[in-house]
């Protein structure tokens, strides 16, 4: 997701404008998510509203039961050099 994040950052000129995107992500990762599809979708679209809460671009994990008050990470901190292995 941060790799996403920092190359969807580059800005891109179209239509004789420079563009820049900054995504929102809600991630999650089968099997340890959810099994099927639509609990998959759930899970990921649940971390993407938690990125919206918090101000936008930028990404979240699905959370289980205990990690569900894991905030996410806004656009700044997903991106700082400390985090980009």
């Amino acid at each position: 997701a941060e790799r996403l994040l920092r190359e969807l950052a580059k800005p891109v000129e179209f239509a004789k404008q420079w563009l820049v995107i900054t995504p929102s992500i809600g991630v999650a990762l089968f099997p340890g998510d959810a099994l099927q599809f639509g609990k998959l979708y759930k899970a990921a679209d649940q971390a993407l509203y938690r990125v919206k809460g918090a101000g936008r671009a930028g990404y979240a994990m699905a959370a289980d039961d205990e990690r569900e008050t894991a905030p996410a990470l806004p656009w700044p901190t997903a991106l700082a050099p400390e985090r980009i292995s």
